[in-house]
């Protein structure tokens, strides 16, 4: 499971006049939690096809907020953040199999 922490970085300085809306509204972090809950429990990463718009008609939000929670928030782009989903579930995938043995 990719934890909020974990996909951080350091993060820009925002112009001013930019709103930070982003995971600090209740409406943000709304947005974050159905972001991350659709990424680890429905797999929506597994979909080679996965676009920003596919995926906020999935969960059911405006695609310009979740892209600002996104970049915000979580330090990422959205195919960064698709691509770590991929990476960390083919790891444990890899990590089982070498258990196994």
């Amino acid at each position: 499971m990719i934890s909020l922490a974990k996909t951080r970085r350091v993060r820009r300085t925002l112009k001013p006049g930019t709103p930070a809306l982003a995971l600090t509204s209740p409406r943000g972090r709304g947005s974050g939690e159905k972001l991350q809950e659709a990424m680890q429990t429905s797999h929506l990463y597994r979909d080679n096809r996965l676009t920003l718009p596919g995926l906020c008609q999935q969960i059911k939000e405006n695609p310009h907020y979740v892209s600002q929670v996104i970049n915000q928030d979580l330090g990422n782009s959205f195919y960064d953040l698709v691509n770590l989903h991929r990476v960390e579930n083919a790891s444990g995938c890899w990590s089982g199999r070498l258990r196994k043995r």
